[in-house]
Parts: C-alpha cells; structure tokens; sequence
C-alpha cells in the first residue's frame, strides 16, 4: 500500500500548531438530520449526501442503511483511517487492512418503556492486517491509535448528552 506521506505531512503540520496555539485544536461539529417519509431521514446541512432507514420489522421501508450500521461504520473507518495513519508514521508496510465492528445489544430497548437499555451491551472490534512487520509491531500500533481514535474513545466512554427543544406550535 502507499506510504500516505501526504497525510503523515499534514499530521505533522497539525502537531505544529496544535503544539503553538493549543485553542486551535478546538472544534464544535454539528449536523441536522430532517425525517423525509415514514421513518427515512437524510442528512442536511453536509456537502455530503446520506440516508436513514429501518428495516420492516421495525416499520421502515429498508431505503438505506440504519443509524445503527452508521454508527458501527464511523468506529471501523476511524480505525481503519487511524490504523493507516499510525502503521505510515511508524513504518510499517501493510497490503491489507480491514475492521469489522460487532454490537451485540437487546433489541427490546428500542421499543420498550425503558425497563431494557436501549444501547449496545459490548462491541468487538475485529482488525485483519497482512504485514511483513512484526506482531508486536503492529500490536502497538493498534494500541496507541486506538488511544487517539475519537470514535474509538466515543464509543468506549461515557459521553455527557444533553438535549434542548425547539418547539414551534402550528
């Protein structure tokens, strides 16, 4: 696979400033995600484009993926884009690289009045890696981009959540 110098130059140019002016590092992101019909929604304020769905057993039309496999994905490309960043800067030569992400929860949650909790009771996080480097190599490799991962760590933390509305009457 490619060497990513490009994106080692651009991390390197982040750690600079970051190291000179710490408040730039920074960020507040947001999106807005508007119900179009039955229960899809789209994403809206984005250059990008992206649908949610449910599957008929829970009263969608199966048009795009849920918000659950979403959010499995945002871990499995954090990690693979992290992986790939970290086995660049640390040298080590990869032809593959893959991350399956598995929740495992009770469905129950999602309809029920609160008595079952409506989240993920574990997630496995499975990396496939073909290297001519050395395990424990790679090992730290993983480990350390794992550390620095946002939604590795959203996922494995307890976040604060608070919610605001907006109501306009009709």
């Amino acid at each position: 696979m490619a060497k990513l110098q490009h994106v080692i130059a651009a991390q390197d140019r982040l750690r600079r400033i970051y190291e000179k002016r710490p408040e730039s590092a920074q960020s507040q992101m947001s999106c807005r995600v508007v119900l179009r019909d039955g229960l899809r929604c789209e994403l809206v304020d984005s250059p990008w484009s992206l649908a949610f769905d449910q599957p008929k057993t829970m009263g969608g039309n199966e048009s795009a993926p849920t918000p659950g496999v979403v959010g499995r994905a945002a871990v499995a490309a954090c990690l693979v884009q992290g992986y790939a960043i970290t086995f660049a800067e640390q040298d080590i030569d990869i032809s593959r690289l893959e991350v399956e992400v598995t929740g495992a929860g009770d469905d129950r949650g999602f309809i029920s009045g609160g008595e079952f909790p409506a989240h993920y009771k574990s997630l496995r996080v499975r990396v496939m890696v073909e290297s001519s480097s050395p395990r424990d190599a790679v090992e730290e490799a993983l480990a350390l981009t794992e550390k620095r991962s946002p939604w590795y760590n959203n996922m494995a933390r307890e976040i604060p959540m608070t919610r605001d509305l907006e109501l306009t009457a009709t």
